[in-house]
C-alpha cells in the first residue's frame, strides 16, 4: 500500500533502491506536490508525495552492472526503466509490490501474437 512521504528532496517518479537477484527495488513516487513550511526554524520548501516500494524483475543482464559494494543499474537499465515508465507507475499505483513479469514484456508478446494471427489470415487468403 502506497504510503505519504514529506521530503525536502524533489522525488524522481522511479527512484532505483537496490538491485539483488535480477530484479530491482524501487521507490515509484506519484502526486508530487511542493509546499513552503514556515515554523520556528525559518521557511523552507517541502515536497509533499504518495510512495509504493516495488520490485520489477530485469529481463536482460545487461541492465546491471556490478558496482563498488554491491550490483546497481547499467545506463541501459536506466533506459529500461525510463522507456516502460507509465506501467511502472500505473501497477503502483495499483498498489502492487512486485510486479509479475517484466516491464513491456507483455506488451511485445501480445504484438508478436497479433503479427502471426495477422500473417497467417494474410497466408491462407492468399493461397486461394
Amino acid at each position: 500500500m502506497a504510503r505519504l512521504v514529506c521530503s525536502t528532496v524533489e522525488p524522481e517518479t522511479l527512484q532505483p533502491d537496490i538491485v539483488q537477484d535480477g530484479r530491482v527495488r524501487l521507490l515509484v513516487h506519484w502526486d508530487a506536490v511542493q509546499k513552503e513550511i514556515t515554523d520556528d526554524m525559518g521557511t523552507r520548501t517541502e515536497w509533499e508525495y504518495q510512495e509504493q516500494v516495488l520490485w520489477v524483475p530485469l529481463p536482460a543482464s545487461e541492465y546491471i552492472e556490478p558496482g563498488e559494494y554491491r550490483p546497481v543499474l547499467s545506463a541501459a537499465g536506466r533506459a529500461y526503466l525510463a522507456a516502460n515508465e507509465e506501467e511502472i507507475l500505473a501497477w503502483a499505483q495499483a498498489g502492487m509490490t512486485e510486479a509479475t513479469e517484466a516491464p513491456g514484456l507483455r506488451r511485445r508478446t501480445q504484438e508478436l501474437e497479433d503479427a502471426i494471427v495477422e500473417l497467417s489470415l494474410l497466408l491462407a487468403g492468399g493461397g486461394m
